[in-house]
């Protein structure tokens, strides 16, 4: 029986190498195939965002961001001055706008990768790579062996270089036949219609969720490889290159390669406006929720999606609810005979209660880790992590820079990187400026970040803690305190060690004129006397500031009562 099963799994492998190497694989592998198959896909891809129901309803929907889909479209037919950066919180809908403007574009061919959604597993090798592959169409060599069991995947790094390089080589020559293609119908309107050729749109490569894999801010990585392509692209106007992350990840990126921070464009996606977002919730409350209550909620979430999702869903829950009590079964002998408007309401306010609190502890939270570290470092930190709060809480948005000036500048010995991660965290998020635009988008010409908090919860949750809410108004006060403490400590300990290794340098000076006098040796006599008197000058001097650090430790342990 084994051998039987071994002698057919023999015979299906040579069948499948003899496969491999038939002249249907040949003909596969040619470039004149390739580039025919690529384009097929990418128009296929085109046809299919055109008609994806997400981003008709999206069109339809609440919060349509009508200005910011009609800017992007208009970037998408202008001619490409770099990589387009959509970046925007979590639940602000970049996704959304730039799928709808895709939807409602008309780009001949779209490569499309939504890295969440599409990516290969972990355990294989180059993972986005393959997975761009495999979104444009191109079959390799080691994805044929792969179907047919001959490979494991992620096999054969040579190989797989191979196809990496001869990939964005035919892609390219794809983008390039279309650029020939429009140059043509320049020269002939009649063979488009006689519109002109400006209006006809480029191909796009739609790279969405970037910040789904954090690994492709690594200098080293593909991801670096497929921007310098993506520049050199956009820079020869063979194709529009569009890219959908969270703003920290692509900060991230941008550090890591200057060139691209300099040729990119970027729309910042805000929150919905909170009028906008006041007109939905009473359209959803049905009237259940009185007006009050609607603009405390407003005032505490503002256009936080993520949020608002909770009470709508609240309100359809327990409507639902009280509709099933009011009509219960038959032989059910209760039956209410209450409004639901009092349930709703009440579950709203509860709603509203968690939501303050768990904003509250996570602001508090993250100080207590901080000054609970009891060491320079944390300190430094924690009195940073207070005055970044207190600002932000009197402030509902200021520029990045402004932030980095204030409280994380180089000057101050920090990275600003610590934004960054404040951001991760969920407490800050990256806005644009609050001025004329209708939706809160940044022109790409401008494109500077903005900073505020995560949410008017949040926001609150920060005047909670610095205003002397959460803690004792002289809490930072304390930190600076004990901060001060530990670093006079620790310059005490520096000038203990270096009067001690002076002192053992001048009784070794000393030893040595001594013995120098007894041999009746007067060469270099002079220069040991001087260096005698030098270090005794130091010395003094620094007893002179050990005594002063002294003093002042006692001044600061008598003021602070300290143990």
């Amino acid at each position: 029986m084994d051998f039987t099963a071994l002698a057919f799994t023999s015979a299906k492998g040579l069948l499948a190498s003899a496969t491999i190497f038939s002249g249907n694989h040949i003909f596969r592998r040619s470039p004149f195939q390739q580039r025919r198959s690529m384009r097929r896909i990418l128009a296929l891809t085109q046809q299919q965002l055109a008609a994806s129901p997400a981003y008709k309803a999206h069109a339809t929907g609440p919060f349509p961001r009508h200005t910011s889909v009609r800017r992007l479209k208009d970037l998408l037919a202008s001619p490409p001055r770099g990589p387009i950066v959509v970046t925007g919180a979590e639940g602000t809908g970049t996704s959304s706008v730039a799928g709808a403007a895709l939807s409602q574009g008309e780009a001949p061919l779209v490569l499309r990768l939504n890295l969440r959604e599409n990516s290969p597993s972990s355990g294989g090798k180059r993972p986005f790579m393959r997975a761009l592959m495999k979104s444009g169409g191109y079959f390799t060599r080691q994805r044929e062996a792969v179907d047919l069991g001959l490979l494991n995947e992620g096999d054969s790094d040579t190989a797989l270089q191979h196809d990496v390089i001869t990939f964005l080589g035919r892609l390219t020559e794809v983008f390039q036949a279309e650029k020939v293609a429009r140059e043509r119908m320049e020269l002939h309107p009649s063979l488009s219609g006689g519109l002109p050729s400006v209006e006809r749109p480029l191909p796009v490569v739609f790279i969405d969720e970037v910040h789904a894999h954090p690994s492709l801010s690594q200098a080293d990585s593909d991801f670096a490889t497929f921007l310098r392509w993506a520049m050199f692209v956009t820079d020869g106007q063979l194709a529009h290159v569009l890219l959908v992350s969270r703003p920290e990840q692509m900060i991230r990126i941008e550090d890591g390669n200057a060139e691209f921070h300099a040729m990119r464009q970027r729309l910042v996606i805000n929150y919905p406006p909170v009028d906008q977002v006041r007109s939905y919730l009473i359209s959803e409350s049905k009237g259940e929720l009185s007006e009050e209550l609607i603009d405390r909620i407003v005032s505490n979430i503002g256009g936080q999606l993520k949020n608002l999702r909770l009470f709508v869903h609240t309100i359809q829950r327990n409507h639902i609810r009280f509709c099933s009590e009011q009509h219960p079964p038959q032989h059910s002998p209760f039956i209410p005979q209450h409004n639901s408007n009092g349930r709703v309401s009440e579950a709203c306010e509860i709603l509203l209660k968690d939501l303050i609190a768990d904003s509250k502890e996570l602001v508090l939270r993250t100080w207590d880790r901080l000054v609970k570290e009891h060491d320079i470092p944390s300190y430094k930190r924690a009195l940073r992590y207070w005055k970044m709060a207190s600002i932000i809480a009197k402030r509902e948005t200021m520029p990045r820079q402004d932030m980095v000036n204030q409280v994380f500048g180089p000057g101050k010995g920090v990275s600003a990187s610590e934004i960054e991660d404040y951001v991760a965290s969920g407490l800050l998020t990256y806005c644009s400026p609050h001025d004329t635009r209708d939706d809160g988008t940044v022109s790409p010409a401008s494109g500077e970040l903005w900073l505020s908090a995560a949410s008017p919860l949040i926001r609150g949750a920060f005047a909670y803690l610095t205003n002397g809410g959460g803690l004792a108004a002289s809490h930072s006060k304390a930190v600076e305190s004990e901060l001060a403490k530990l670093e006079l400590q620790q310059r005490e300990a520096q000038l203990g060690r270096r009067v001690v290794e002076q002192a053992t340098r001048s009784r070794a000076a000393a030893e040595l004129l001594t013995a120098m006098t007894q041999l009746g040796s007067n060469k270099g006599e002079d220069d040991v006397g001087e260096l005698i008197s030098v270090l005794g000058t130091q010395s003094r001097e620094t007893l002179s500031e050990l005594q002063s650090v002294r003093k002042e430790y006692d001044v600061l342990k008598w003021k602070n009562r300290w143990q």
